[in-house]
């Protein structure tokens, strides 16, 4: 009898934890002013005639310079689409984005448009479905969008691309960084399963040292999104941003922590990569 109130005690409580995070709920920052946001960069990009998909990339990635840095806006009690465009980090930025440039395509797009668009690229097939849904590793992230035809990756079209093969566990020996991991030993063994996966991954980058070169740097191009590579034990990559050129040399357009916003850095890509100690070469994917 005890097992039996157990069992439906326990199916109550999974029936409310999944009406109060529904996967199509969203979390907004503040809905008003994020929604404002939305139609306000869709309208500015019809408006702009934006022909290419890097062109859209480029206008849009300009319209978020100045926008506040802010790490870990997408945690919460449950995991859900979270939608704030008015705190950004180095993948929040890339992901809105990206969807806002996938939606200002359609000519009729509406904020649902975006909303679907970026639940797409953040979750595994699109779902959301509790916290390792999230696409947490970039070559996990990487891997399933390309899967799915939300973009491609060139990184091993480009001259002196280096394949590696990295053992992937950053999250589950640094457990206690992860709130949502702490007390859940069903979600920190679901990211454990998918470190396996990624560490079986052979990756392309181009290493720093090459892109020091002209020939390099001709290789990459405005709209470019740029993932980082990284010596960080069991790790894959600790930063991105999207590619602006000035006098034709690239330089990165990212949410810098060290800036505290999203800003065009002063250096040359390769200076800048050259300057992180962990930073090993980067890898390029576009729309």
């Amino acid at each position: 009898m005890k097992k039996f109130i157990f069992s439906i005690i326990a199916t109550i409580a999974i029936a409310i934890n999944a009406v109060a995070a529904t996967p199509d709920s969203v979390r907004y920052h503040h809905q008003a002013t994020d929604t404002a946001t939305i139609n306000d960069i869709l309208n500015k990009s019809r408006k702009a005639s934006l022909k290419t998909p890097a062109e859209r990339v480029v206008f849009i990635a300009k319209q978020f310079i100045g926008t506040p840095y802010e790490a870990a806006t997408l945690e919460g009690d449950t995991e859900q689409l979270t939608i704030n465009l008015s705190q950004l980090d180095c993948t929040t930025f890339v992901e809105n984005v990206i969807a806002l440039a996938q939606t200002a395509a359609i000519d009729t797009a509406t904020v649902q448009d975006f909303i679907d668009n970026l639940r797409d690229i953040r979750y595994r097939n699109g779902i959301v479905g509790g916290y390792t849904s999230r696409l947490h590793y970039a070559s996990d992230w990487v891997a399933d969008n390309v899967a799915r035809g939300n973009f491609y990756e060139v990184t091993d079209k480009l001259p002196r691309a280096t394949k590696q093969q990295k053992s992937i566990n950053y999250m589950s020996m640094h457990r206690r960084s992860y709130p949502a991991l702490v007390n859940n030993d069903t979600a920190y063994q679901e990211i454990k399963e998918i470190e396996k996966k990624c560490s079986l991954y052979s990756n392309y980058y181009i290493p720093t040292n090459v892109l020091s070169s002209t020939t390099a740097q001709k290789q990459l191009k405005e709209g470019d999104i740029v993932l980082i590579t990284t010596s960080t034990k069991g790790l894959d990559v600790t930063h991105m941003g999207i590619i602006v050129t000035k006098n034709s040399r690239p330089y990165l357009l990212h949410a810098s922590s060290k800036g505290k916003a999203v800003l065009i850095d002063t250096a040359p890509l390769y200076n800048y990569l050259a300057a992180q100690k962990a930073a090993t070469g980067i890898r390029i994917i576009r729309l």
